[in-house]
């Protein structure tokens, strides 16, 4: 009853504010809507240059800003990381065509990395986008996934610090970042889903030097052939397939049970939905670990009470307080197993102002009863 009931609770409200879902578009989970959008990128041809209704800049303007978006939207997708063959056609004849419009542009070097999918061949381009904007937040971030993977340490630390120092990520971000590292167990290898988790994970541990232990492991980087040749090298096992999906996902976690993964809550739910064998570490889910019952109750007491309580006082975007949740329902449990009736109190008190402040107190009642 324990686990399902922490895992209803994972589903039905820490799916509803995952950090990688931006607040400008909640339908970004629904499966239904992937597909729409993948057949309207099937369906889209580059809108050609004509004197008579569009000029080169128009067409060049257009095709980037349907390119971006499309690559956007991938990225926010809830089930894969990998385009299909067929987007993977459609973006690479999008690319030629703005290749074809100014291939000196700021704009197609960046789209002709990224459109590679981590294809360090193409780290030319990258370098060469970085010294026509060098604070572009776009190149920054990919510049540090390459440094990243290949150890690069120096120039990591360099643009981590530039994308801290910009103010790209909320404090929010930030706060529920480093109370993740702080919440797992020694070595931990902790799986991240994209953007809005990975970076502020990563500028936690690299720059403020919190819990160098832990892995941090980005679905988003494992599109790379690179990156996957160095986790082989490290021990860990790879699903035989490049595309990075759900079925990916599982597949890793039932190869590389031996390595203490715990995976982030900001995961999307269709992620974990046929996953058995999760149970909460900290603020992250362990797969068929070895991390003992009392180790969420002590951490509790040790840290995350105040680390908690501290940030629900000084949030901003109060829903992502809800990826607390799952734990601190974990902890209650616990706490109403050895019957500490005072701390179940406690701990209550927190629950229902994370259920005030992100408007989910309904649910939480419901749940509680």
């Amino acid at each position: 009853m324990y686990k399902l009931l922490i895992f209803f609770v994972f589903l039905s409200l820490s799916s509803m504010a995952q950090i990688n879902t931006p607040i400008r578009n909640q339908n970004s989970n629904s499966i239904e809507l992937e597909k729409k959008q993948s057949k309207k990128v099937l369906e889209r041809e580059p809108v050609e240059a004509t004197n008579a209704v569009v000029s080169n800049y128009e067409a060049f303007t257009l095709n980037v800003r349907y390119l971006k978006s499309e690559l956007n939207n991938l990225a926010l997708s809830s089930t894969r990381k990998t385009p299909t063959p067929k987007q993977q056609k459609q973006f690479e004849a999008q690319l030629k065509y703005i290749k074809s419009l100014d291939h000196k542009s700021f704009d197609y070097h960046l789209l002709n990395y990224q459109v590679g999918n981590y294809d360090f061949s193409r780290i030319k381009s990258l370098k060469t986008a970085a010294k026509i904007k060098p604070l572009d937040f776009t190149v920054l971030k990919e510049l540090s996934a390459y440094y990243y993977i290949i150890d690069d340490q120096k120039d990591l630390s360099n643009h981590l610090i530039k994308i801290d120092q910009q103010g790209y990520f909320s404090s929010d971000l930030i706060a529920f970042a480093t109370n993740t590292l702080l919440s797992l167990p020694k070595k931990s290898v902790l799986v991240s889903h994209g953007e809005q988790d990975t970076y502020p994970l990563l500028i936690q541990q690299k720059i403020k030097n919190i819990r160098s232990d832990v892995e941090i492991i980005s679905l988003e980087h494992l599109q790379s052939e690179d990156y996957r040749k160095k986790l082989k090298k490290q021990g860990m096992k790879m699903p035989n397939t490049e595309i990075i999906d759900t079925h990916f996902f599982d597949q890793f976690l039932a190869l590389n049970k031996n390595h203490n993964i715990v995976v982030a809550s900001t995961l999307p739910k269709p992620y974990l939905m046929k996953v058995e064998g999760i149970a909460n570490a900290g603020l992250g889910f362990a797969y068929e670990s070895s991390v003992k019952e009392e180790y969420n109750l002590n951490i509790y007491h040790q840290l995350m009470k105040q680390a908690i309580q501290t940030h629900i006082d000084t949030a901003k975007d109060q829903k992502i307080l809800v990826n607390y949740l799952p734990y601190l329902f974990s902890v209650r449990n616990q706490m109403m197993e050895i019957e500490d009736q005072n701390s179940v109190r406690e701990i209550e008190l927190l629950i229902y102002q994370i259920g005030r402040a992100s408007n989910t107190l309904g649910k939480i009642k419901k749940i509680m009863k």
